[in-house]
């Protein structure tokens, strides 16, 4: 049982990455992953918003910003892989929570800058079996 940010490779901002796993009455294991926090981009660019789940895993919600406003969606058909075009100042970043007896949920957010810059790249993991 755990959860870990496995990756963060940061260029063009600083991302701090946060996630949370923490056991209920029932011995599901709650998730609240956010690979990315929402902060502003510098750069024009397109970001990816992509969570999965694995074993008995069950993503609850996820959330993201399209370019305009926050869009929540409730229990999504799995995986989710959304893209967005993203402005100067726009917020990066989503979060995804869940719950599970025996799997895993991965969220991994990608932004690519337009002109070319480094990608920015953050994925987090919560599992009470090891995804392989």
């Amino acid at each position: 049982m755990g959860w870990i940010g496995v990756r963060v490779s940061v260029f063009a901002i600083v991302l701090p990455a946060l996630a949370g796993c923490c056991p209920d009455q029932d011995d599901r294991l709650n998730c609240n992953l956010q690979p990315t926090s929402g902060v502003p981009v510098t750069q024009k660019g397109t970001a990816e918003y992509m969570i999965a789940a694995a074993g008995d895993a069950v993503i609850d919600s996820v959330s993201y910003f399209n370019g305009e406003h926050t869009e929540s969606l409730k229990y999504p058909k799995q995986p989710v892989s959304v893209t967005v075009e993203l402005e100067v100042g726009d917020p990066f970043g989503s979060s995804s929570y869940g719950y599970m007896t025996d799997g895993s949920i991965t969220a991994h957010d990608i932004f690519t800058p337009a002109d070319g810059s480094p990608i920015t790249d953050s994925e987090q993991r919560c599992w009470t079996r090891e995804p392989g």
